[in-house]
């Protein structure tokens, strides 16, 4: 195995905290990265419109695995999907972390 496949296979069995509340509603890492409006309006204008569906309903690990290994699947003419696909969840999480305990300290 190599270091890489290590350490994609760590990722998969950590134990990330499945719900955390911010938007007036139990909140998952599926609806940070992809059900909460501002991921979904930036979803809406990479992905193509007859893949959207499958793009939001598909089980996360597979989404995962799906966007950063087939560009092709559903990306809307985008190159460099897999990159691409990466830095918006990370984006999206880091914002999300961000407004999360900025609202926090303001408490």
């Amino acid at each position: 195995m190599s270091n890489n496949e290590s350490h994609w296979r760590w990722l998969w069995h950590v134990r990330w905290p499945q719900r955390i509340r911010f938007c007036g509603e139990v909140e998952t890492v599926s609806h940070v990265l992809r059900g909460c409006l501002e991921a979904l309006a930036i979803w809406v204008r990479l992905v193509k419109r007859d893949e959207l569906d499958e793009f939001l309903s598909m089980e996360l690990q597979q989404w995962f695995v799906l966007n950063l290994s087939d560009a092709s699947h559903f990306s809307n003419e985008v190159t460099d999907w897999d990159t691409r696909f990466a830095i918006i969840c990370w984006c999206l999480w880091g914002r999300r972390i961000r407004d999360f305990f900025t609202r926090s300290l303001r408490k």
